[in-house]
């Protein structure tokens, strides 16, 4: 059963289940048959399968729970056909519809202004109403997840040939852009537009024809409180940058003591050795920059580790492209833009702080690769 990528060892009346079973519990093996156990023990497995072959490719394995009093299935494999990657993709954009237009219901009703506040230099940036956080309490956390999933909602748009569903698609995709520009993360914005660059450059290069007229035009469209937010990038009169600039020293002069080893992951460990390094006495949960706070985590083996799954995933996605899929090629692109785009932002946060979004960033990595290897699987057959 490798294509179930479950491993049986039936020689001597035992088998091992992986992933099912993530202690590689050994189970006794009660033989077969045509009919389910009259009197299963409570969390005896069960294979099912066609009569004439148990153990084929649409096999299910099966758990009982004395419990419940049922048998309840076992995932081997969630994904096992393009088009069930397909469709998780186009759930998971649905589902950041949702989430960027609680958002926009956030700015237009103001729901929270007073909380997000301590996000914003008010005497820097008065005309700024508020930055919205939707679901997910925090701005930066927000766009960080709206990066991810909106190069994933760009690339099903593209792939889409019908009028009505590709227009459904961009209506979403514009909810999700202007979501994204109302949390007003400076951070998320250039790995927004590093993103655009990658995508377009892959998908189609002719349009750098008019992408410079558009980016123009941008300042004369776009609120002035976001061109004004935009062009501080950099100022440190502004008290987040001056801020992020102040830890990053402190963290820097942290890591000359502690860079093959690091302090140990988690925020309580970071408080307890920063304060002794920190400028200003600034107190901070984190050090606002993700390979920062990977070296102070885990030293450098830690973050060359982090660099080559980055690396090799990206890596993955370009071969994707280049085996030139049509749809499956502009998707790789989109995943490989969203994932490059978040990890730009994690140059001036921390950006695997907030468990939601470290949960959403290694589901789209697990996305992507499901798409390359049910894609090779579809070219085999």
């Amino acid at each position: 059963l490798e294509t179930l990528e479950a491993k049986w060892e039936l020689g001597d009346r035992k088998m091992t289940v992986c992933p099912c079973d993530t202690e590689g519990k050994m189970y006794e093996v009660a033989g077969a048959g045509d009919t389910e156990p009259e009197s299963p023990e409570d969390g005896q497995l069960f294979l099912k399968g066609e009569a004439g072959n148990l153990y084929d490719y649409e096999s299910v394995l099966e758990k009982w729970s004395a419990k419940s009093g049922k048998w309840v299935q076992v995932l081997v494999n969630t994904v096992r056909t393009r088009q069930q990657a397909l469709s998780l993709l186009k759930v998971f954009a649905i589902s950041g519809l949702f989430v960027a237009l609680y958002g926009i219901l956030q700015y237009v009703m103001g729901w929270g202004s007073t909380v997000t506040n301590a996000w914003l230099d008010e005497e820097m940036f008065e005309e700024v109403k508020m930055r919205v956080y939707s679901t997910l309490e925090n701005p930066n956390v927000l766009g960080e997840y709206l990066l991810l999933v909106g190069f994933v909602c760009a690339g099903i748009m593209w792939t889409i040939k019908e009028k009505w569903p590709k227009v459904i698609y961009a209506g979403m995709l514009v909810c999700i852009f202007i979501c994204l520009i109302l949390t007003q993360s400076r951070g998320c914005w250039i790995g927004l537009l590093i993103g655009i660059v990658v995508f377009v450059t892959f998908v189609n290069g002719r349009l750098w024809g008019v992408l410079p007229f558009l980016l123009i035009l941008l300042p004369f469209i776009l609120p002035e409180s976001i061109v004004s937010r935009f062009a501080s990038i950099g100022n440190l009169e502004d008290s987040s940058s001056s801020y992020r600039l102040f830890i990053w020293l402190g963290t820097i002069q942290m890591l000359k003591d502690f860079w093959i080893s690091g302090i140990g992951m988690g925020e309580a460990a970071f408080n307890s050795v920063y304060p002794f390094y920190s400028y200003n006495a600034i107190v901070a949960p984190h050090s606002h920059n993700v390979y920062l706070q990977m070296l102070v985590d885990a030293g450098i083996s830690g973050l060359i580790a982090f660099l080559a799954i980055a690396v090799l995933f990206l890596k993955r996605m370009s071969s994707l492209y280049r085996a030139k899929k049509g749809a499956i090629s502009i998707l790789a692109v989109a995943i490989g833009a969203g994932v490059i785009a978040y990890l730009v932002q994690g140059m001036f946060d921390y950006v695997f702080y907030n468990y939601r979004v470290l949960m959403i960033f290694w589901a789209v990595l697990g996305m992507g690769m499901a798409l390359k290897y049910t894609s090779e699987e579809a070219a085999h057959d």
